[in-house]
């Protein structure tokens, strides 16, 4: 478990105030990751991460983690399960690594093939914010069962994201009016319509500048044949879970 938390802005460059909320973000996540923090910006997103060290507990594999360009930048959260035979893919692709983390197979997988081949590459339990500097795009994703949490708000001059809304609560300025909507869309029986609400299991999120919004499934889900007798539903269901 670890966590993650970030502010892009979709017209003015990044402030101090930026700055200072993803601090606070940070510090209302610490119990996701006790272990290391630290944070990442540039003139248009500012991210944070908490780490829990599992895999590689070196200092190379710390995040935001950035490509050897420094074009690609990433904070991720979870594991993904098949990241050494993604691994091998990359080597003989010709990429070099510097660690034996899993976080830094998704960064290479995500800025040597881009977002949209590479998640539905992903077998695991992952949420995570990537940003594309070569055509300043900022992904968001988490992985189709929503095993990992993300959350955002989509404010009118920024966009701001977190592995919980307490997180988001605790930037400076954020309005904390409670919607009567907010439980009907938390059963999920309704569009949310208030400002703060979660990336959508099985979805990946993208935005660009000049300001551009973009969401899409990333694969399409299994389908649910429950008919037959309860053995063959049981083993329908394990085969399910194991992809």
């Amino acid at each position: 478990m670890c966590g993650i938390a970030g502010v892009w802005r979709k017209r003015n460059p990044i402030d101090a105030s930026d700055l200072s909320d993803v601090i606070r973000m940070m510090q209302a996540l610490v119990h996701r990751g006790p272990d290391d923090h630290d944070s990442w910006s540039n003139n248009r997103l500012a991210l944070g991460h908490r780490r829990l060290t599992i895999i590689d507990p070196s200092p190379a594999a710390r995040e935001p983690m950035l490509t050897a360009s420094g074009q690609g930048v990433l904070v991720y959260n979870g594991e993904v399960y098949n990241y050494r035979s993604l691994r091998e893919t990359l080597q003989a692709q010709g990429l070099v690594f510097r660690t034996v983390s899993d976080a830094e197979v998704v960064l290479e997988a995500l800025h040597h093939w881009g977002p949209e081949k590479a998640v539905p590459l992903f077998d695991g339990m992952f949420s995570f914010a990537y940003f594309d500097a070569r055509n300043s795009a900022l992904w968001l994703a988490r992985d189709r069962l929503g095993i990992k949490p993300m959350s955002v708000a989509d404010m009118p001059d920024r966009f701001l994201f977190a592995s919980e809304d307490k997180a988001i609560l605790a930037c400076d300025g954020f309005p904390r009016d409670i919607d009567s909507r907010e439980m009907t869309f938390a059963a999920g029986l309704a569009e949310p319509r208030f400002q703060l609400q979660p990336v959508r299991p099985h979805r990946a999120l993208a935005a660009r500048r000049p300001v551009e919004d973009h969401r899409q499934r990333y694969r399409k889900a299994p389908l649910l044949a429950c008919a037959g007798r309860a053995g063959d539903r049981a083993h329908h269901w394990r085969r399910i879970l194991r992809r």
